[in-house]
């Protein structure tokens, strides 16, 4: 452990004061929020949050990860932008924020270290992706890594999860598990493509699994595989488009393509 001691040092006053804003409401849930607070207080250890963030419905999100929110010192996040607007629905002031550093695909390399510096400076981080459960298929688990290697108290808090949602909606049998492989790889008639969706098909075979595919590419996936099941596929599927949201909208059957053109990133369950 190459931690400093004052690493660990308890929550100062001014953060406990910060925590506590967020849970002073006198509505029938403040008791709840209260004990969120204490909890993350109380962690004097913890210097990486991982929290799930909603995927559609704020409303969604934990106690416990608002109060890990209110806490961090740094952000590290996708989008500046996108997590700046859900500090501010949360109502977590612009002082309370602290920074937020982008931390994605393009950028990980990079930042992982830095943060893992501020980490043992004595700095909270707190790790939130775009939608949903951080690290993943999704490149905060770069962090992570580096984190716990270089002896850094990870708390990865329960939530929101695409694919896991999508999956209890299915109805697909999956008592002895299910496989789930992320974002399809390549694009068009790519090799690497056609090689992942057959994977996906032979996984098939075995538990339910589920994929990620962004929204303009969903219809062609579900024909390529059809394609790769002979063209006559009998497998059951099921599509689901904006988990969580107003207009969520499952599509279940043997051959969805009629569905329409989607707006947002899709989970879609393939299975047998």
């Amino acid at each position: 452990m190459l931690l400093r001691a004052a690493a660990f040092a308890p929550i100062t006053r001014h953060a406990r004061k910060r925590l506590q804003s967020t849970a002073s409401s006198d509505d029938p849930f403040a008791a709840l929020g209260r004990r969120a607070v204490d909890v993350v207080a109380a962690d004097g250890a913890a210097r990486l949050y991982v929290v799930p963030t909603p995927l559609g419905e704020v409303a969604d999100l934990t106690f416990r990860a608002v109060a890990a929110l209110a806490r961090a010192d740094v952000v590290a996040c996708e989008d500046t932008r996108r997590a700046g607007d859900l500090f501010a629905r949360l109502g977590i002031d612009r002082e309370s924020r602290g920074a937020f550093v982008r931390h994605d695909l393009q950028t990980a390399g990079a930042s992982a270290p830095r943060l893992v510096d501020a980490m043992l400076r004595g700095d909270v981080v707190a790790l939130v992706s775009d939608a949903g459960t951080p690290a993943v298929s999704d490149p905060g688990a770069l962090l992570v890594k580096e984190a716990a290697a270089r002896g850094v108290v990870v708390r990865a808090l329960p939530g929101a999860c695409a694919a896991t949602t999508a999956l209890s909606a299915s109805g697909f049998d999956s008592t002895n598990g299910f496989i789930f492989r992320g974002f399809v790889e390549g694009r068009g008639q790519s090799a690497a493509r056609r090689r992942s969706l057959a994977a996906a098909l032979a996984s098939a075979d075995d538990a339910p699994t589920v994929l990620y595919e962004s929204p303009k590419r969903v219809r062609s996936l579900v024909a390529a595989l059809d394609d790769l099941d002979g063209g006559t596929s009998q497998r059951p599927l099921l599509v689901a488009r904006e988990l969580t949201k107003t207009h969520e909208e499952l599509w279940r059957g043997l051959s969805l393509i009629h569905i329409s053109e989607p707006t947002r990133q899709e989970a879609i369950s393939y299975a047998v």
